[in-house]
């Protein structure tokens, strides 16, 4: 008979299922400190309308564009971190 523990052999815990399928630079961008990703995101909407190309700040919705700035940013950092482990 296997028990949870027995199939599950993540380090993070008995209870936490392994990721196979997700890349270190995802794990980075997934993971990226909340007060990083704060301090790259644009702090006006005419920034953020900017960052994304959008010709007037009126076209900028926050529903559809901030998740977009949000995984740039992650992905940014996680991009910065891959740059620093390959250098080591």
């Amino acid at each position: 008979m296997t028990t949870q523990d027995d199939e599950n052999t993540s380090p993070l815990g008995p209870f936490i299922a392994p990721v196979t399928s997700m890349s270190l630079r995802d794990y980075m961008a997934t993971h990226a400190p909340a007060s990083e990703i704060d301090g790259m995101m644009p702090k006006t909407i005419g920034d953020s309308a900017a960052a994304l190309g959008l010709d007037s700040w009126k076209k900028y919705v926050t529903a559809t564009h901030y998740p977009i700035l949000v995984s740039r940013a992650r992905y940014a950092w996680a991009d910065a971190m891959m740059r620093v482990r390959e250098e080591q």
